[in-house]
Parts: structure tokens; C-alpha cells; sequence
């Protein structure tokens, strides 16, 4: 039997209908990325250009970067993608040996040309900051901070990294919060510069290094 035309228009219509009240397909959200698991490497390497680096290895999801002349280091190459803002990277970390700093991140900004590092117990072994912001290091910009750090004491660190602000806290405590607009964000000139785009060194000192994490934020109000 077939249909009338009327028939065919109202069945044509329903069917419009129906696929225009279809709920929209929601994105997916970001995904948390969770970095140094296991006992291998994998995604990292040892960073050979600081020529006399110490050893580096994973194990237990514990990176060990072993005292270097100045530099010991990793560089990420696995395949997840950075975000460049709106994010928060967090990790543990502790002294074994040495005297400077025992963990730094480097880590993008606003772009996947722009990073800076995030260093823990440089310039003596108690700076924490950001270095660069106006081509200023971590001991003398807005982000400056003074921690004495126990030995072989694990200690939780976070950045969070916005377009124009940059917030550090210390298990919890915030230490700083920088307005970066209209700043120049940099890393220092040197052997730093090879664990773009996201890395872990450290500068004459054994350190360890675990649970590092990269999460994304919702965007700040404006």
C-alpha cells in the first residue's frame, strides 16, 4: 500500500522531529596525565646534552636524578598533548644528597612556545619560584621564597598555570601568586633549555621525584 503524499510529509516531519530533539553529543574532558609509573622510563630520556649529567632512573614510580656537574636530567617524548594553560602540575619530591635544588619542572606557558621552570631549593638549597618572568630567575621576581628543606623529607609541590598568572603552593601553603600579563616568560639561558617542553633536573644535588600529574583547570573567571 502506498503512502499518500500527506502521509509521506507528516512521517517526514515526525522523523525531522525527532532527530532535532536529540540530545548534542557532550565533549570529552581532558583527561588527567599522570607521568613516571612503574620501573621504566619509556616516555622520558635520560637528557645526554648536560655532558657530565649523574644517573637517572625509575624505580616504583620513584625518579632517582643522581648529583650531576652542574646538571642531572630528564626530558619527556612521550605523545600526550601539553596544555599550555589552565592546568595544575603537581609533585613530590625530596632531597637525598646536595646542596641546590632537588627537583625543577619546566613546563609550557600560554603557548607551545613558551615554557618556564618551576624550581625547588635552588641558590643555596632554600629558593623556590619561577624562573624567568621579565628575564628575572626564581631568586629575584615575584615568585621569590625562601624554604629550608629537611633532608630526605618528602615535600608536595604545585603550580598552577593561567594566560596571565602563575600560583605556587607548598604542601597546600601558597607561596606565591604572579600577575604575568604583559610579562616576558622565559627560561634561563643553558643546559635548562633541553628539558622543554616538559622536564625534571636537578643541579648538583641527588633528588627524587614522584607522582607528578598534569589536570586541567576550568577557566578563571574573567
Amino acid at each position: 500500500m502506498q503512502l499518500s503524499l500527506c502521509s509521506l510529509t507528516l512521517v517526514l516531519a515526525l522523523t525531522a522531529l525527532g532527530h532535532a530533539a536529540d540530545p548534542p553529543v557532550a565533549k570529552a574532558a581532558p583527561a588527567v596525565l599522570k607521568f613516571l609509573t612503574g620501573n621504566e622510563l619509556n616516555d622520558w630520556k635520560v637528557i645526554e646534552e648536560m655532558k657530565q649529567h649523574g644517573p637517572a632512573a625509575l624505580k616504583d614510580g620513584v625518579l632517582v636524578l643522581g648529583i650531576g656537574q652542574p646538571m642531572t636530567g630528564v626530558v619527556y617524548t612521550g605523545k600526550a598533548e601539553l596544555p599550555v594553560k589552565d592546568y595544575e602540575a603537581s609533585f613530590d619530591a625530596r632531597r637525598i644528597e646536595g646542596d641546590d635544588f632537588f627537583a625543577a619542572l619546566t613546563l609550557p606557558v600560554r603557548n607551545a612556545d613558551s615554557f618556564v621552570t618551576f624550581v625547588i631549593g635552588g641558590w643555596g638549597g632554600t629558593c623556590v619560584g619561577v624562573s624567568c618572568i621579565q628575564f628575572q630567575s626564581a631568586d629575584e621576581n615575584a615568585t621569590t621564597n625562601w624554604i629550608e628543606f629537611e633532608m630526605k623529607k618528602w615535600y608536595r609541590f604545585r603550580v598552577e598555570v593561567r594566560e596571565s598568572r602563575l600560583k605556587g603552593f607548598v604542601d597546600d601553603k601558597q607561596i606565591f601568586d604572579a600577575d604575568t600579563t604583559d610579562k616576558k616568560l622565559n627560561l634561563r639561558f643553558g643546559e635548562i633549555e633541553y628539558c622543554k617542553p616538559l622536564g625534571l633536573a636537578t643541579y648538583r644535588t641527588q633528588g627524587e621525584v614522584k607522582n607528578l600529574t598534569i589536570k586541567p583547570l576550568a577557566p578563571e573567571a574573567k
